[in-house]
Order: C-alpha cells, then structure tokens, then sequence
C-alpha cells in the first residue's frame, strides 16, 4: 500500500514538472532575444504595492511597467523630452504613479501649456551609477523612437556599498548597510529570475493584482524612525579615495553617453529628511534606527562628488539636497518620499527646467 502511494506521489510531481516545463519553454523568457529580457529588464508588468504594511499614511495601488521598462503608462517613446534615471529616490517605488515627482514635474509643464513636455520614469530600486551607466548601453538604446531632450540623473543613494565600511563608524549601523545591500542584490537577482519565469507569468495573467481590501491581518507597521539627537556635522571621506574617484568617472561615462544620444544631462543630488546643508556644512541628524540605503556621510560625499563632475565638465547640476528645504512629513521615514515630498521636488525641479525644456 505504502509502495503504492508513493508511487502515485512520484507520477503526480513528475506529471507537474513536465507541465512547469512546458509552460517555461512556452512562456517563459529564459531563451527571449529581446534586449530587455537579456538586460534584465521588468517590463509589461503590474503588481500591487501595498505601503499601508510600512508606514501608517501609506496606501495601496498598481505598480505598471510599460512595453520599454518605464513605470507607468509615458506613451510612445518618441514623445518622451525628459527621462529620469536613478534608485528609489526616482523609481518612488512606495507611491502612486500619479504623486511621484515626475508626475507632478509633468503637470507643471501642462499647466503651462506644454502639453509636449511628457517625463519618463526608468528609475529602479537598488540602481547606483553602475546601473545607470549599464542602462544607457543596454537597456535604452533598444528602445524604438526614444529620443530625449534631457535625462534627469540622480544617484548616490544606493548601489554604493564599497564606501560603507569607510564612512560609518558605528558598527550596528555599518553592519546593517553592508546586509541591507547584500540582500538588496539577492532580491534583485530573484526578482530578474521570477520576470522571466512562465508559471509566474501565466498564474499572473490567469489571477490578475486588485485592489481593495484591509490591511491583511497579522501586518503591523514597523516602529517609527525619530529623530535620536541634535544635528551635527558630516566627516566627509577624502575626496581622493578610489571608490568616489570610480563614481566621479562613471558620472563622466553617464553624461558622454547622453550627449553621444543627442540629449543634455542634468545631474540631481539626492536629499533625504535627516540630511541638510545648514551654515556652509553637511549636516545629520541622528535617527532611533538605521534607514534603507547608504549612511549620511556616504550621500554627502557622492553628493560633492556629482558637483565636483558637474563643475569640472560643465554639467548641469540641479543641486536638490542643498536648496530645497524639506520638512519630517515629506518622507515617510527620512529616505521614501512622501506625496508631499514628491510634490515639492516635482514643483522645484519644474523651476528649474520650465526656461530649458
């Protein structure tokens, strides 16, 4: 009896695995020739985000990826006269479509009768200036039509971890950034397998993402991050170490490739809540726990460097960290833009860019 039932157990995983295969082989991307499947490419995906788990204003909605890769629905890439590249702080993976920056920098210019001025957002989680630069030779150049006038630039906040261990003195906090970007790339590399994979692309076709519904029962939003003393200021690392000298020549490489394109780059620092530029300083302010990304002193110095580029090649640099003054509720938790953050962004970059574009 025992022999039989297994039996009928080995036949039964045998007759899936064969069916798994089949839908791979027939659906799956592992052998597409498509420039975007070979880069690694998310594209003509939706998925639901629900931040409701992570902060307790937060909300859920569709996160969309279009034909080419860009979030949301920017039409025909010819259309396109500003894209923006970068990490989270321009994916904004934790908010609507329609209240990130680059919606709000897209209305602004509507509202001014530019109805041609449409921006793109090919922003992703977890890309530094190595991934930039990657998409601009392998991503990009395959999509049909896409001819830019600007490419908005911002990076600094993640994809840097050789500064890591150079720039934070505490241990807990330099620990944490060395796993939160080890994971960030394991999660990177499952998530490229998963896009690719036919079963999730056919169970994902079959049960469409909804919204709607509660807060699933057992979520519990994490404690909050609050502020943990006064502002000091931020020791910057030497402005000759290898690894911001690696980043100032890739932000070289980023901008030639631009130009080569026919558009103009604009370098854009990154802020975040916990970090000002106050009385000629870099400054910080001390937080209850450690936040997602790198630590202040490692944004700062990335920060300078990008300016340093910006000054040195005659870039065009739209210096965000030091001239815009950002408030506790225009992020989520000092490094996710808030709606009200994006808007503030999204109005003072169209300030800057209304006279160009």
């Amino acid at each position: 009896m025992i022999k039989r039932i297994l039996k009928v157990v080995a036949l039964t995983l045998l007759l899936l695995l064969a069916v798994a295969g089949g839908i791979e082989l027939g659906f799956g991307r592992w052998f597409s020739q498509n420039p975007l499947d070979l880069a690694g490419i998310k594209h003509d995906s939706v998925g639901v985000v629900d931040s409701r788990r992570f902060f307790v204003d937060g909300e859920q909605f569709l996160l969309r990826y279009d034909s080419w890769g860009f979030r949301g629905s920017p039409g025909e890439p010819s259309r396109i006269a500003v894209l923006s590249l970068g990490g989270q702080s321009v994916h904004q993976s934790l908010l609507p479509e329609d209240k990130t920056w680059q919606q709000v920098l897209q209305a602004q210019f509507q509202a001014s009768q530019r109805d041609d001025v449409i921006v793109a957002n090919a922003g992703r989680s977890g890309y530094g200036a190595q991934a930039v630069s990657a998409a601009l030779r392998q991503w990009l150049p395959h999509v049909p039509g896409l001819h830019p006038r600007f490419v908005l630039v911002m990076v600094g906040d993640q994809g840097v971890a050789p500064l890591l261990t150079q720039t934070v003195n505490d241990p807990v906090i330099a620990e944490f950034n060395q796993s939160y970007q080890a994971l960030l790339g394991r999660l990177t590399a499952f998530a490229g397998g998963m896009e690719k994979s036919g079963v999730v692309r056919v169970l994902a076709s079959a049960f469409p993402p909804k919204l709607g519904g509660p807060v699933p029962a057992g979520w519990s939003v994490p404690l909050p991050v609050v502020k943990a003393g006064e502002w000091r200021d931020v020791t910057l690392p030497p402005a000759d170490s290898p690894h911001l000298a690696d980043f100032r020549q890739t932000l070289k490489q980023i901008a030639d490739d631009i130009h080569n394109n026919g558009a103009v780059p604009v370098f854009v620092t990154v802020a975040r809540g916990n970090y000002r530029y106050f009385g000629g300083k870099d400054q910080e302010m001390p937080l209850s726990l450690p936040v997602a990304g790198v630590p202040t002193a490692a944004l700062a110095a990335y920060n300078a460097s990008t300016r340093a580029v910006c000054r040195e090649h005659g870039f065009l640099c739209l210096d965000l960290a030091r001239e815009v003054k950002f408030e506790p509720n225009d992020f989520y938790d000092y490094v996710h833009y808030s709606p009200k953050g994006a808007d503030k962004i999204g109005r003072w970059l169209y300030s800057k860019l209304a006279g160009l574009v």
